[in-house]
């Protein structure tokens, strides 16, 4: 049936209207796949941990005071006396005795007298270009076992000497050098030893507690 040149019109402007969504939908068809192949799942991971108590941390700090070292050093007539608190340093809890070492001493820094303890040495230096044996304290020994000592307690700076007031000042000068480092120049009276290539800080702060030897 043949139409009117008016609805042959209206009929070609429907047909123009309605939309090709066949390739849109073929490209839908293809994104899809790829979109779930490409997304990043996220794993979830629960950790058990608890949280330390109050009580905890004050024995803690409680246990660091009661291990405090509290190092000693007595100077007496006999040699040195090393004591302390560490259970870490064999002996040093019940005491550590370092006894008069006997050597030849050069006179040259006791000229006309004797090195210290006096009490012990009764001779006396005539020549300062002479060697004579005396007992006196061995402050290399006293410096390797305070080394032994830092070494497990390196926190540690303090040592208390005790010294009489019938002690001469010579000892105490000793003993603080042979306490203050590790490395250096150690004096025993005229003998040098070089202990470490190396100079390590000890016990530098020294506390004097007189009359305390017992």
């Amino acid at each position: 049936m043949a139409r009117r040149p008016s609805q042959r019109r209206n009929f070609k402007e429907e047909e123009e209207n309605d939309l090709n969504l066949t390739p849109l939908m073929n490209v839908i068809s293809i994104l899809i796949p790829l979109l779930l192949f490409s997304l990043r799942f996220v794993q979830i991971a629960a950790l058990e941990f608890s949280a330390p108590q109050m009580n905890n941390v004050k024995n803690t700090q409680q246990e660091k005071k009661e291990v405090a070292l509290n190092l000693t050093l007595a100077i007496t007539n006999a040699g040195y006396k090393l004591k302390g608190s560490s259970e870490i340093v064999p002996g040093l809890k019940e005491g550590i005795t370092i006894p008069l070492l006997s050597t030849q001493v050069e006179c040259r820094r006791y000229l006309d007298t004797a090195p210290p303890p006096r009490a012990v040495n009764t001779g006396k230096c005539k020549d300062a270009t002479q060697k004579m044996s005396f007992q006196v304290f061995n402050n290399l020994e006293l410096n390797k076992k305070l080394k032994e000592v830092k070494d497990a307690h390196t926190d540690e700076s303090t040592i208390g000497i005790e010294i009489s007031n019938e002690m001469e000042m010579e000892a105490l000068i000793d003993a603080k050098d042979a306490a203050r480092s590790y490395g250096g120049d150690v004096k025993t009276y005229g003998i040098y030893g070089k202990e470490g290539t190396e100079k390590i800080d000890l016990f530098r702060n020294t506390l004097i507690k007189p009359n305390q030897i017992k």
